[in-house]
């Protein structure tokens, strides 16, 4: 047998201290917690504003219907009472009738970028509403991007951890999910394409009389990169400086010391070998260069350089396709 639920309070009636019929009392009903007065409605289709305050009829009752997921204050006041009330018979704070909003936005009509969903929805402010919405995307995004819904915004698109979003998160023609946290709307199913990625190029060593060439592989998952380099050896130093150039640029960031994670490299400098540290090895600046330094400093540029195979992991600044 089917579960039944409780019929909801079907009309609302309201009493004086004795219990009787509060016949042209007065219901005024605020934002919570503030005495803003908000727009109550006569039915569900929320065409027709009540009053504010609400007149009640002859036996104390009225139609009030709230927007959903919105935070009211109801005082209840005599009909003889002041506006605002001074004389009140009761106040409730934060009355809210929680609905989950989960909504169809239809087709957007914007450009790349810059959304814009225009749909029949049961809210008119996003205040304490949060919904979820889904949308179809006329455009793939190719930076950042706002959205504006039914003329509210725009508002930025982040992800959610609160960056920004980057190129090809959101597809044309893909459903996508958003949902309002309060200050901007979050993409809940990001094209996973911008996120995960791999591939290869060829590095070159410089700082030694000879420039060979390595094959480096990489993979991306977020905005995590682990490169893996492949060893040299037998190379002879003339400056002091001393590493691989040729990484992509989508690969190029300024990880500082301490943000490089690598595993198993030996390095060689006149003969004398060290384990690479955290300040040893690290991603230059917008430059395209894996450099290597001698115990966190600059080499001698005499003699023989070399380096193990090693992996080095460290995150970019946003996540790229």
């Amino acid at each position: 047998m089917t579960t039944q639920t409780l019929s909801p309070v079907i009309k609302q009636r309201f009493v004086d201290n004795n219990g009787a019929a509060l016949a042209g009392g007065q219901v005024f009903v605020y934002l919570a917690g503030t005495t803003t007065k908000t727009t109550t409605y006569t039915d569900s289709s929320g065409g027709t504003p009540n009053r504010n305050p609400v007149i009640l009829d002859a036996r104390g009752e009225a139609n009030i219907w709230i927007p959903p997921n919105v935070g009211t204050k109801w005082t209840l006041a005599p009909a003889n009472d002041t506006d605002p009330p001074t004389n009140s018979i009761w106040t409730v704070d934060n009355v809210v009738n929680s609905q989950l909003l989960t909504l169809f936005g239809g087709t957007d009509t914007g450009v790349a970028n810059a959304y814009v969903l225009s749909f029949t929805a049961n809210f008119s402010t996003l205040s304490g509403v949060n919904p979820v919405i889904y949308w179809i995307p006329s455009h793939t995004n190719t930076s950042g991007s706002t959205i504006a819904v039914n003329g509210l915004g725009p508002f930025n698109i982040l992800n959610g951890d609160g960056t920004a979003l980057s190129a090809n998160e959101i597809v044309v023609n893909q459903v996508c999910q958003i949902i309002w946290n309060g200050a901007n709307w979050v993409l809940i199913n990001p094209n996973q394409a911008a996120y995960f990625a791999s591939g290869s190029f060829t590095a070159t060593v410089f700082g030694c009389t000879t420039a060979p060439t390595k094959t480096v592989t990489w993979v991306k998952s977020g905005k995590q990169i682990t490169l893996n380099v492949p060893a040299t050896g037998g190379l002879t130093s003339n400056s002091t400086s001393f590493g691989m150039s040729g990484l992509p640029s989508n690969l190029w960031v300024d990880v500082g010391a301490a943000s490089a994670a690598i595993w198993g490299v030996g390095v060689t400098n006149n003969g004398g070998a060290f384990e690479a540290g955290a300040g040893d090895v690290f991603i230059s600046a917008a430059s395209g260069n894996i450099n290597f330094e001698y115990k966190g400093g600059l080499w001698t540029n005499v003699n023989g350089k070399s380096f193990s195979s090693f992996v080095i992991t460290y995150f970019n600044s946003s996540n790229f396709a």
